[in-house]
């Protein structure tokens, strides 16, 4: 029985999950900024924009250590508990009061001794997101997935939740979001794990002598799933889609895969004459599958370079899609298609730093890219919900509906026979993607 679990490193590295993620240098793990496209009120928070004079005058330590205490301040205005220690309320309002001044910033500093600097700059960019990303980073518990569930537009699988106020500029350019980190952390820190986990409500699986490591480097795509390498030529491409066609194609999966998927959108989707974005390929199998169901144009979005010479088929990387999305000039697409991706988000498998809600994120950032209506595929490990660090996520009733944030679901995997079947695969069998077809809700605003 094949349940998908030695096909793992076939799997092109996530652009979905490290959809704008940059690493410069192994050792800074400095991250490239956008500086004629970031807007300062976008990307810092109302608090540290007030106090930029201030902070500006500090050394990058204690001004980077502040920032992390202003934002925690005002997670506490909103009546949230930031992830990062520090004072109480009062007596942080105390200490903003002597911003800048040695005694201020030695009682600031204490709080970094304590943890250690990797927890307290992982924690402090987790609160940064949390102020940015809204009700998406809130959604922490079943009950508070009940309450913005709305059971009339629900899929006969998995229910939809509706977010009202998505800030698409924020998220999109928010850098934090897109952090890396070389560390390859062995476990989730206590402080998080509740927030991986829904609050318990499911678990993790953690083998140490299966900590991945699969972070590619200086923006080398992946060169060894495809005949020539990162280069596509438009005849291989060609004799691709015929193989599709054929039903003969080995794709990145095997022919079984490729089929599945492509019976699966030839029942759900319109693709004829779409504009379609395909989101971590460094094979060019669902590419091909588009073609073959008549897609006008195929855009592959991969963190490191590809190069098609195929008319139909157009490569960007995710600079290229943040800048042009920032700058007004990026035509929205007519569907997004991303196969064994998400659900490594967030998890440090591919350097990618620490990111609970690294999933919903990168879904919320296709949603914020596709046109009204626009479909989107989604195929991950599918079983009783868990975490399998540092590898993936698997997804059962309770995550998968965060997948579906302001989409409904309306299609399925032609392999699906049942829910009990499906989402009561263990470890293993769920390695076997299952994958469901949505539709863009427009939420309301508030």
């Amino acid at each position: 029985m094949n349940y998908g679990f030695l096909r793992i490193a076939t799997v092109s590295v996530t652009a979905l999950a490290c959809m704008f993620l940059f690493i410069e240098n192994i050792t800074t793990n400095k991250i490239f900024a956008f500086e004629n496209t970031n807007d300062p009120s976008i990307t810092y928070t109302p608090i540290i924009q007030k106090h930029a004079p201030v902070l500006d005058t500090l050394d990058s330590s204690d001004s980077s250590r502040m920032r992390g205490q202003l934002n925690r301040l005002q997670l506490l205005e909103q009546g949230l508990e930031p992830i990062l220690p520090g004072p109480e309320k009062t007596e942080l309002e105390e200490l903003i009061k002597k911003l800048g001044s040695a005694s201020t910033n030695d009682a600031i500093s204490k709080y970094e001794e304590d943890i250690g600097e990797w927890k307290y700059k992982l924690f402090a960019r987790l609160d940064n997101i949390r102020l940015h990303c809204g009700l998406l980073c809130q959604l922490n518990s079943l009950e508070k997935i009940e309450e913005y569930t709305d059971p009339e537009l629900g899929g006969d699988v998995i229910p939809s939740v509706v977010v009202p106020n998505v800030d698409c500029d924020a998220i999109l350019a928010l850098e934090d979001i897109d952090a890396g980190d070389m560390t390859f952390p062995a476990v989730i820190p206590e402080e998080l794990q509740d927030f991986y986990s829904l609050n318990e409500t499911y678990g993790f699986f953690r083998w140490d002598k299966l900590i991945r490591k699969d972070a590619y480097l200086e923006g080398e795509a992946e060169k060894s799933l495809w005949p020539t390498g990162n280069v596509w030529n438009e005849d291989d491409i060609n004799e691709a889609v015929k193989a599709v066609e054929a039903k003969t194609f080995k794709g990145s999966y095997g022919v079984d895969e490729v089929n599945t998927v492509r019976e699966s959108l030839l029942q759900g989707v319109a693709m004829e004459g779409k504009s379609v974005l395909v989101i971590g390929s460094s094979h060019p199998w669902i590419e091909a599958i588009c073609l073959s169901l008549g897609a006008k144009l195929v855009t592959t979005l991969e963190y490191g370079e590809i190069i098609s010479n195929h008319p139909q088929i157009k490569t960007e990387t995710p600079s290229t899609i943040r800048k042009q999305y920032l700058e007004g000039s990026l035509e929205k697409f007519d569907g997004i298609i991303t196969h064994s991706s998400l659900e490594h988000s967030g998890l440090g498998r591919y350097g990618d730093a620490l990111n609970p809600w690294g999933d919903i994120l990168a879904v919320a950032r296709g949603w914020c890219i596709t046109q009204p209506k626009g479909f989107m595929w989604i195929a991950v490990p599918t079983g009783r919900d868990r975490v399998f660090y540092n590898w993936h996520r698997i997804y059962g009733p309770k995550r998968w509906p965060l997948l579906g944030i302001n989409w409904r679901q309306v299609g399925k995997d032609v392999t699906w026979t049942t829910v009990d079947e499906h989402f009561g695969r263990g470890i293993w069998r769920s390695m076997a993607n299952t994958g469901f077809i949505f539709e863009k809700i427009e939420p309301r605003t508030e």
